[in-house]
């Protein structure tokens, strides 16, 4: 199932917030098909952190020896796209909704961020600093800012592909930097876009103040990456054959039995091909050895029918072994799994009123062969 990993990094002592930051979360509703994952680093344990068991959860198990960092929960992220959510954060309304669609829907994008609102100490929310414009975020827009000495955005919103963040190397940055140097590295490479509404609240203050020095890390990485000339690519779309690879032991999904098709079925077209080029410059088909056609038509014949039926015919027959093959290996193992699964004409019966969405109604013969097949 297409998911969005969402990953907060929590500060020693930092845990407070963590169940306003779940609810506002387990309120997202996501397009159809979609779900999501937390990816809480810092914490051990749900009980402590005033959390629930929800199998979607992820928590760091390994020992506690050095501060949180967001890169050890990256390689826990099970999603294709991947969330910020700061531990004193909470998630608007619609928030990943809109991050999902943003990136589905444009799939050149590479990351995605969204402007921000503060909670202030009346409870009241008040707009976050300004961000680019709503829109594809205009390349080197953010890293100019820097240089200006004022960063137009922040990381805290951020949303990736997680092939992207991964490419990148995660997070280069130190603890307090809201993702400087992975945000700049991700504009440096790939398209950006703002939106337009809200993607989180901030419960305090998040202003950081940055130094020469990380400064001048975050724009050198931004230089080289600029300099090597690597742009990422959004991957193709997988089709069902792909997404299906080695997840299943039935051969229609199997690479090795795709290659065995391909190759019987190359062989006739490079034996085709090869005949094809056997021809004078008015188009008509030579015989190997022979400059123009000579001889009888009794021997042109015979040339033709040994030199090209028959060759074609070898060919084609050994390709139409291999495909008989692989669609009896195919046929045999759905039939095993049934018996194996032990699927009796009356749940053969019952598939076929729930294929044509008429429970209760005796099927057609035709309608419970489709569902046996």
């Amino acid at each position: 199932m297409p998911t969005v990993s969402v990953v907060t990094v929590v500060p020693c002592g930092g845990h407070h917030r963590l169940p306003e930051a779940y609810r506002s979360l387990a309120a997202q509703q996501l397009p159809p098909g979609w779900e999501w994952q937390w990816v809480v680093e810092g914490v051990r344990n749900l009980a402590e952190a005033g959390l629930p068991d929800d199998r979607r959860i992820s928590l760091g198990t390994g020992p506690r020896t050095a501060p949180a960092s967001p890169n050890e929960a990256l390689t826990r992220a099970a999603g294709t796209l991947l969330r910020t959510l700061d531990a004193d954060g909470l998630l608007p309304q619609g928030a990943l909704r809109r991050d999902v669609e943003i990136m589905t829907g444009h799939p050149e994008l590479g990351w995605c961020l969204s402007p921000g609102l503060d909670l202030l100490p009346d409870e009241t929310l008040g707009a976050g600093p300004d961000g680019p414009p709503a829109g594809p975020i205009r390349p080197g827009v953010l890293a100019d800012g820097l240089r200006a000495g004022r960063l137009p955005a922040q990381g805290t919103t951020l949303t990736a592909r997680t092939d992207l963040l991964r490419a990148l190397g995660g997070w280069p940055d130190p603890a307090g930097t809201a993702g400087l140097g992975l945000l700049l590295a991700c504009e440096a490479v790939a398209q950006g876009w703002m939106l337009g509404e809200p993607g989180t609240i901030r419960c305090t203050d998040h202003h950081v103040p940055l130094t020469e020095d990380m400064v001048t890390a975050a724009l050198g990485r931004v230089a080289a990456l600029r300099r090597s000339g690597w742009r990422w690519q959004s991957p193709p779309a997988l089709g069902r054959f792909e997404r299906q690879l080695g997840q299943s032991s039935d051969p229609q999904w199997s690479y090795d039995r795709r290659v065995e098709i391909h190759s019987a079925v190359n062989s006739v077209l490079r034996e085709a091909d090869d005949l094809v080029k056997r021809r004078t410059g008015n188009g008509c088909w030579t015989p190997p050895g022979e400059i123009s056609e000579g001889g009888s038509n009794i021997g042109l014949a015979t040339a033709a029918r040994v030199w090209v039926l028959d060759r074609l015919a070898a060919r084609i027959d050994a390709a139409r072994a291999v495909l008989d093959q692989v669609e009896h290996d195919c046929r045999a193992h759905r039939e095993t799994g049934r018996e194996t699964r032990g699927h009796s004409d009356r749940d053969t019966r019952r598939n076929a009123e729930w294929e044509t969405g008429r429970e209760g109604v005796e099927p057609t013969p035709a309608q419970v062969a489709q569902a046996r097949a």
